[in-house]
């Protein structure tokens, strides 16, 4: 599927709103166990980590030691792992104990166990946030399409744990 968006450049208040953690300013993105994961490369499934290892991008000692995340459209997995993560990958940088959503009483981190999260009691509220445009919208700055895979993930999802 084509999509097309216009990427809006964000202000340095706009940056802070989702890199600030308690008083410091932290990178979001990728994280090593984001990255831990078996890919198809030159149509070869490679461990994506030992492969930029390998080819000296990145030092990681230890990686039989890593941990790792499910990916949210890995069908083998289960949907609680596979919505779980997304929540993590796109979420939990603000939901979070430390993160600047912290007042809203959701912990998205994967580990975090499900009777921690906060979202039993807020199912109506993250699927609410995640399907529409606009100043309700969750992420709020950087986002200017829906996600249509992720929504549907997190409503199956959200359908299972009643």
């Amino acid at each position: 599927m084509k999509r097309q968006t216009n990427y809006i450049i964000p202000s340095r208040t706009d940056c802070i709103a989702c890199h600030r953690q308690g008083d410091r300013m932290l990178p979001i993105g990728p994280k090593v166990k984001n990255l831990n994961r078996v890919v198809l490369r030159d149509r070869d499934t490679i461990q994506q980590l030992a492969y930029l290892k390998d080819k000296g991008i990145i030092d990681i000692p230890l990686l039989r030691q890593l941990t790792s995340l499910p990916s949210y459209d890995d069908l083998s997995q289960s949907t609680e792992h596979r919505a779980r993560a997304y929540l993590e990958v796109n979420c939990a940088h603000c939901h979070n104990p430390k993160g600047t959503a912290y007042m809203t009483m959701l912990d998205l981190r994967f580990e975090s166990p499900i009777n921690e999260t906060g979202i039993w009691l807020k199912q109506a509220k993250i699927i609410g946030r995640m399907s529409v445009l606009g100043e309700m919208h969750m992420p709020q700055k950087g986002t200017t399409i829906l996600h249509e895979e992720g929504v549907v993930l997190i409503k199956d999802y959200l359908k299972s744990l009643k």
